[in-house]
């Protein structure tokens, strides 16, 4: 999906380092790490995905 693209180049381009898009069997993710150090993940929404 091109939103987890969007935000990966976004978040390099703040110097943030990031896992960049990852293909899970039922969504993609982005992981970081905010300023305080806490690990963040953030997915998409998939059809049919349902948490």
């Amino acid at each position: 999906m091109q939103a987890s693209r969007d935000w990966a180049a976004r978040l390099s381009e703040f110097h943030v380092p990031n896992s960049g898009e990852i293909e899970r069997y039922y969504f993609r993710s982005l992981y970081f790490h905010e300023p305080a150090g806490s690990l963040v993940r953030d997915r998409d929404r998939r059809p049919g995905f349902h948490s």
